[in-house]
């Protein structure tokens, strides 16, 4: 099963360990636009 970009954003943006690496304010928009980007490349929105 594949991840979504959200999935893997969401990852990438911790440790191991679950310790964040970025701001988490900025984490909220950087989801979003992974959410935006599956349903385009999905034919859900255009």
């Amino acid at each position: 099963m594949d991840l979504l970009i959200a999935e893997e954003l969401l990852l990438l943006a911790h440790t191991p360990k679950g310790k964040p690496l970025v701001n988490l304010e900025l984490l909220d928009w950087t989801l979003s636009a992974g959410v935006l980007a599956d349903l385009m490349l999905l034919g859900r929105i255009e």
